[in-house]
């Protein structure tokens, strides 16, 4: 699976589509957090189906992505003006950290009933 999808470059600017999994465990609510996902509209892509390449989504790719499995997060960051992979694979690591803390924190209650 791919972790990024560069979608647009201009200067030191990148937009790009990431994918980041979703943990299999469940909120305080004891919701599972991937149903918690497609509930709060994570559940598709804005990629074309294809083969992975190219701007596009592979079957695989795609297939994680209504499951809650993998949600797909829209993003701009700014790099060097020829960033090299690792600093790409470090501004994705620190994304995904940022968007997992902030998900479980919004959503830790989400379908609790009293």
């Amino acid at each position: 699976m791919s972790n990024i999808h560069i979608i647009s470059k201009s200067g030191r600017f990148i937009s790009a589509l990431i994918h980041i999994d979703i943990p299999a465990t469940n909120n305080t609510a004891g919701t599972p957090w991937r149903t918690t996902a497609i509930r709060n509209g994570y559940g598709t892509t804005a990629l074309p189906a294809g083969d992975g390449s190219n701007g596009t989504i592979s079957a695989v790719e795609e297939a994680k992505i209504p499951t809650g499995e993998v949600v797909e997060v829209a993003i701009r960051f700014k790099l060097g003006e020829n960033p090299a992979l690792a600093d790409l694979d470090a501004a994705y690591d620190a994304e995904k950290t940022r968007f997992l803390s902030e998900f479980q924190a919004t959503y830790n209650r989400y379908g609790m009933i009293r």
